[in-house]
């Protein structure tokens, strides 16, 4: 592990990590402690950080950094995640350490790794020898570029997952948006078209009811001109229309129950009180 982080190290120009028992002793337990509990985090178990797990194995450190995965087949299938991770590749390629701890443990064949960065303050002289990241090697220099192409091309495909993503969700917004919307469109439509019909209800109830009104109207304005029309023309009458019996005209009671003055006008018995006329022998 300590090989393929001074290999990513030693590319872009940084010093590479000396390994480190206490810090190794403390990814170690970190390890144990995620598999136990088949959990992956910073934290253990106990709340524990990686600055106390340090202190616990009496390293002295001035900085300290910590990355964990779990389930990748390798060391290498983890470093290429860990490298396409900011914050993950800001640890591996931090300047202020210099010294360097990793560990791995199982549960059902699932891997928990860790890795502890730390430093003291001075350089470390427990350089490892790994030859796969000297730089004077011309077909390790192919290698890299082969896996910097490789971490591209993996780069390239997850930013196109992630616009996919985002169009996805830009699209599935639109959706819910366009069908709200819509909804809204129906019910105001649904509450116009009830609107509608009410006011029409209430129109067609005002043509029945104009409808039949209007004989009733008609047949009472006929029962008052019918009254009327005997006396209106009467000076005699006044403008009360002879409805006071007081100035009844001398005449005669009619057979039909209809009284005749001596000018002939005809008087519907309506026009007088109804004990005179009976005193005078109209039963009606």
């Amino acid at each position: 592990m300590v090989c393929l982080v001074n290999k990513e190290r030693t590319k872009r120009g940084l010093s590479p990590l000396g390994l480190n028992d206490l810090l190794t002793a403390a990814a170690q337990g970190h390890s144990n402690d995620q598999a136990r509990y088949r959990r992956m985090s910073h934290s253990g178990s106990d709340g524990s950080t990686p600055g106390q797990r340090a202190d616990r194995q009496k390293y002295p450190w001035v900085a300290v950094g910590e990355n964990v995965a779990y389930g990748y087949d390798d060391e290498e299938q983890v470093m290429v995640a860990w490298m396409n991770s900011q914050g993950h590749k800001e640890n591996i390629l931090n300047p202020k350490y210099f010294e360097f701890g990793s560990a791995v443990s199982y549960n059902k064949d699932v891997p928990y790794y860790s890795q502890e960065f730390g430093s003291t303050g001075k350089p470390s002289k427990n350089i490892p020898k790994c030859g796969d990241y000297d730089e004077g090697n011309e077909d390790n220099k192919e290698d890299n570029k082969e896996d910097d192409r490789r971490r591209e091309n993996k780069g390239s495909r997850r930013e196109a997952e992630r616009k996919r993503a985002e169009q996805e969700k830009k699209r599935k917004a639109e959706e819910e948006a366009r069908k709200k919307a819509e909804e809204e469109a129906r019910k105001k439509a649904e509450e116009e078209a009830r609107r509608k019909a009410e006011e029409g209800r209430r129109r067609w109830r005002k043509v029945i009811r104009k409808k039949t009104d209007e004989p009733k109207k008609k047949e009472e304005e006929s029962k008052k001109n019918e009254k009327s029309k005997y006396v209106k023309k009467d000076p005699r009458w006044g403008n009360d229309g002879g409805s006071d019996s007081t100035r009844t005209p001398q005449g005669k009671l009619h057979k039909e129950c209809k009284f005749v003055d001596e000018a002939g006008y005809t008087f519907p018995l309506d026009y007088f009180e109804k004990k005179d006329i009976k005193k005078k022998g109209c039963s009606s």
